[in-house]
């Protein structure tokens, strides 16, 4: 962070501090403070730009970008524990009466298709809408349920699905 220029903040908060200094006088220092301010302008102007172009080759050079094998082990481990509770967790709600009607092969595909990289570039928009979709559709026919087996009544059911349309429909 220093090498590519963040001390050059500090020179020049302290050459416009000398320069706004009014003990200072303008008659005797006026000369010397624009030249204080133009000579730490040039140094950190100067420094910025050498620095920030040598900034790239250094970093390749030290590995600083290069992922340490043990890091993509990590990784890889990590993947793998998000899969696994994914996969429980789908299980859990594959039996849930409220998402019997979901497509879970989708479910699957989309989350581990991100997981393992291989999703299309614009997927996040179709996503969203596919998702939207489907959790509408699941939640008008989780309500049906609901009211064919006289836990809602049909007005609350009529609200329900009215508010889904809408739903869908500013989508």
């Amino acid at each position: 962070v220093a090498f590519a220029g963040l001390r050059g903040a500090v020179g020049i908060v302290l050459a416009l501090s000398v320069v706004g200094d009014e003990q200072l006088p303008e008659k005797e220092f006026g000369r010397f403070k624009v030249q204080l301010l133009l000579q730490v302008g040039i140094i950190v102007t100067g420094t910025l730009f050498i620095n920030g172009l040598l900034t790239k080759p250094l970093v390749k050079k030290m590995e600083l970008t290069a992922t340490s094998q043990m890091r993509q082990i990590r990784l890889h481990e990590g993947r793998e524990e998000i899969v696994n509770a994914m996969a429980t967790q789908s299980k859990i709600l594959q039996m849930d009466r409220f998402f019997t009607h979901c497509d879970w092969n989708f479910v699957s595909n989309l989350a581990y298709s991100d997981l393992v990289g291989d999703a299309p570039k614009n997927l996040a928009v179709e996503t969203v809408t596919v998702a939207t979709e489907e959790y509408f559709k699941t939640f008008k026919q989780s309500v049906h349920a609901l009211y064919t087996e006289d836990l809602v009544s049909a007005s609350v059911v009529d609200l329900l699905i009215d508010f889904a349309d809408n739903s869908l429909d500013q989508q």
